[in-house]
Order: C-alpha cells, then sequence, then structure tokens
C-alpha cells in the first residue's frame, strides 16, 4: 500500500526556529511581519528532509527572478573578464555568441535553478508543472535580461565574490575562500557583514572607482519602499565590513534597478546616519529575538500577512479565524459567526451563487474540509469546517489530487483535510460547491492530529 507523502502529515516543526547569528534584511522583516509565520519556516523538519526550515514552496515569480539573476551575472562576468566596459562595446557582440546568445544561458540558468529543487517535497507534485510554466517564460525573463545587462557600466578589473549562501551558484563553495578588502572593479554578489552588529546582507553589485562607489540591486518585481529599507542597510553594512572595507568608505550612490527603470536612493552620508540606522537594526533585531523565544510565538493573522503565506497550512490561528469560533461551533445546520477575513472573497463567492453564475471564473479557497462520504477514490462528499468563502457547516464536494487515487483507501470519513488555494467551481442550481486541487493546491491531514498545540 502506498504511503501518504509525509508533506501532507507534517504539521509542526521538531524544534522551533533559531535567530541566526548574524541577522539579514529578509529575517528580520519577515519576523516583524509575523513571528509565527517566521518560527514555522525556519524550524526544523527532519521527518520531511534533512535540510534546515520548512520547504519553500516553488513561486514562478522568485524562480524567474533567480534565473535573470544567474544569467546576468554569467554575461557581465564574461563581458568585463573579454576587456568589456559595456555591451556597447563591439567586441561584446562576439562573447556574447561565445556564450551561445540569451536563449542558451536562459535554458542553462532554468536547469540550474530547477536542479536546486531537487529533494523539495513540495516540488515533486508539481515539478512538470512549473517546469514547463518556466521554459514558456524563456521570452519574458530574455527581456529583463536584456534590459538590466544594457544599463551596465563597470570597470574592466571586474571579479565576482563567491557567494557563500546560495545553493545556485557554481562558485558557493570555492575552496579557499577568504575576504579581503576589496579593490577598484565591480564586483558581484558580495556578502557584506558587520560583526558587531551581528548583521549580513548580500549586494548584487558593488562597483568601486578612485571617486565613487555604488551598491546597485536588482529587483524583477514591483517597486517598493522596503527595497529602499534594504539597499540602506547594505549601505550601512559596507561602511562597516573591516575585513571588505577597512577603510570604512561609503557609498556613494545607491541604486535599485527593476525592469521599468532605476532609482537612486538617497546614502548615507556621514557618521549619524550610519549610528541612527544602526541603532534602529539593533532595536528591532533585539524585539525579533524576543519574539521568536516564546514556545508559541505571536501569529499576526491578518488578510495581507496571510494572504501569501508558505505555511499558512500549518497555523492554526489562521484557520481558526476563517472559522467559526470554538464557543459558536454549532449543531450540523444551525446558524453560525464566521470571522471577517477575506470577507470581499466571500461577497464574490455570494453574488456568483445568487446569480447561478456557473459559466464565470471560478474562486480560489483556503478550505478545512470533514469528510463524510466518498463518492469516487479521490471525490468525497464533506462538511466545511473553516473556508474564505464557504459558510462553515456548509456541505461540498471535494475532488483530490489524481496521486490520491493511489493511496485512496487511507482516507476515512471523518477524516480532517486542509487545502490551500484550492479551486472552488460556482455550483448547478441546487447541487453542492466543487472544491478541486489543482497544481498550485496543498494539502494537509488533520486526523489523528492530537495536541494542536503549537509547540508539542
Amino acid at each position: 500500500m502506498k504511503e501518504v507523502p509525509a508533506i501532507w502529515t507534517v504539521r509542526r516543526p521538531r524544534t522551533l526556529a533559531q535567530v541566526p547569528e548574524s541577522m539579514s534584511f529578509h529575517f528580520l522583516t519577515g519576523a516583524e511581519q509575523c513571528p509565527r509565520s517566521t518560527a514555522l519556516r525556519h524550524g526544523n523538519y527532519p521527518d520531511l528532509w534533512n535540510k534546515n526550515g520548512y520547504p519553500r514552496k516553488p513561486h514562478l515569480a522568485a524562480l524567474s527572478g533567480q534565473i535573470v539573476h544567474l544569467v546576468v551575472r554569467k554575461i557581465a562576468l564574461e563581458l568585463a573578464s573579454g576587456g568589456c566596459a559595456s555591451l556597447q562595446e563591439a567586441k561584446a557582440v562576439q562573447i556574447l555568441k561565445n556564450l551561445g546568445g540569451y536563449t542558451k544561458l536562459i535554458v542553462q540558468s532554468t536547469d540550474a535553478v530547477l536542479n536546486n529543487l531537487v529533494g523539495n517535497p513540495r516540488m515533486e507534485s508539481v515539478r512538470e508543472h512549473i517546469s514547463s510554466r518556466l521554459r514558456a517564460r524563456v521570452a519574458q525573463i530574455r527581456e529583463q535580461v536584456q534590459v538590466f545587462v544594457a544599463r551596465l557600466r563597470w570597470q574592466k578589473k571586474t571579479i565576482a565574490v563567491p557567494l557563500l549562501d546560495t545553493p545556485v551558484m557554481a562558485s558557493s563553495n570555492v575552496p579557499g575562500n577568504t575576504r579581503k578588502p576589496l579593490g577598484f572593479g565591480t564586483h558581484f554578489e558580495v556578502e557584506l557583514r558587520d560583526e558587531q552588529l551581528g548583521w549580513k546582507g548580500i549586494a548584487d553589485l558593488l562597483s568601486i572607482s578612485e571617486d565613487d562607489c555604488a551598491i546597485t540591486d536588482f529587483k524583477t518585481g514591483e517597486r517598493s519602499e522596503r527595497h529602499e529599507f534594504q539597499v540602506r542597510i547594505y549601505a550601512l553594512l559596507w561602511a562597516r565590513d573591516n575585513e571588505l572595507n577597512p577603510s570604512g568608505r561609503r557609498a556613494t550612490r545607491l541604486v535599485l534597478s527593476y525592469s521599468q527603470g532605476e532609482h537612486d536612493i538617497a546614502c548615507l552620508d556621514d557618521v549619524r546616519e550610519e549610528n541612527a540606522l544602526a541603532a534602529d537594526l539593533r532595536t528591532r533585531t533585539a524585539a525579533v529575538r524576543q519574539a521568536l523565544q516564546s514556545p508559541e510565538p505571536k501569529a499576526n493573522v491578518s488578510e495581507e500577512n496571510c494572504r501569501t503565506c508558505e505555511v499558512r497550512h500549518l497555523c492554526n490561528e489562521y484557520w481558526g479565524a476563517i472559522g467559526p469560533k470554538p464557543v459558536d461551533r454549532p449543531e450540523r445546520g444551525a446558524p453560525v459567526r464566521t470571522a471577517q477575513l477575506f470577507s470581499e472573497r466571500r461577497d464574490q463567492w455570494l453574488a456568483k451563487t445568487v446569480s447561478n453564475t456557473a459559466s464565470k471564473q471560478a474562486l480560489f479557497d483556503d478550505i478545512e474540509v470533514i469528510l463524510q462520504q466518498r463518492r469516487t477514490d479521490i471525490t468525497w462528499e464533506a462538511e466545511c469546517w473553516a473556508s474564505t468563502i464557504l459558510q462553515p457547516g456548509s456541505r461540498t464536494l471535494v475532488r483530490m489530487p489524481t496521486i490520491a487515487a493511489s493511496f485512496a483507501e487511507q482516507f476515512q470519513a471523518g477524516d480532517r483535510i486542509r487545502f490551500t488555494d484550492a479551486l472552488v467551481a460556482v455550483p448547478e442550481q441546487g447541487g453542492l460547491p466543487l472544491v478541486q486541487a489543482i497544481a498550485s493546491t496543498e494539502l494537509l491531514l488533520w486526523n489523528n492530529a492530537g495536541s494542536n498545540s503549537f509547540s508539542t
């Protein structure tokens, strides 16, 4: 009998997240947004895999961004080592031809990114889907790469600093890698550190000349104030990195490079500004450390936080917020009081149901159900326990992923199952809504759950 995938059954970390010795922008802002989410994402899950943290959910936008970074890095390094200061120089065309052109580089980088996801339990069921979608984006990725490379200007004395924490980089484990002062030139993917502050960060591009010092960060998404804060942190870390920058030289230009254009960010002009930013980071770091020391870190449940949270299927507080309160749990058929999260989504569903617009676009739902009666190997009639659009206590049909047919006998009436990003079809007149698992849907089995405490 085939076993149910562990990714469908593991609900809690073996041990809670540990705050890293060196804080980073992404860890800090993530923990400030929701300590519970960070504790779940960075906990230890030995029953799932042998890596740290909960497996990352593959997102096309994020994976596309990784590919763009890899290709831009490769082209820039080859052009620089070939003696070109920009793409506009005549011999740049030949160098690009020798590399095989943009498309070949994108395909190679796509393979590298996909290979890095081997062993990720959240990737296995969607590997073919993600792979085909990424390869369909070649033209879009090529356009972004061309925009970024065309903007680059660098000195011919250009090197790459091995990035220790990036698994898809070929240079990530260079033997004997040491940190030493950076000279004039353009340096890619530089890990900046302030040992005294206890912070580190990765600058995409650091260009140093006799008169100027510029830090550039490439962004494939939309402009955000968070990015400005991020690049100013890099400026602070650069100024205080005693190994790479022993003279304490300050950045004279900070640039955020988006597909739509470049944006200059105000630099840290003096020690007073540096100290103020350092004090702010020190205070915020201490608050995050304290928040994560709790055996049950706080869950900041809101539509904004939870909508894109990668571990919301593990968070009991989230499911409690979209379902009935325990004291209000009625007998079947009685009215229930539901939370106000996703009220707009519920209104859209109600409008579709009332008008019986079954042919119109369906909605996506996070839903927890209790299986009631089997219809087929993968289809059940179920009771809704919690949902962003359906009424708790109502009946629905649930269609599981096709893979579930191979262990269908392990599902029993009374089992509780959580679905995230499931597709919900408006029912025909008098029929039941259909909750359907698609490629992006994830399941978590909650039967025989034992304690629901986060810490157990």
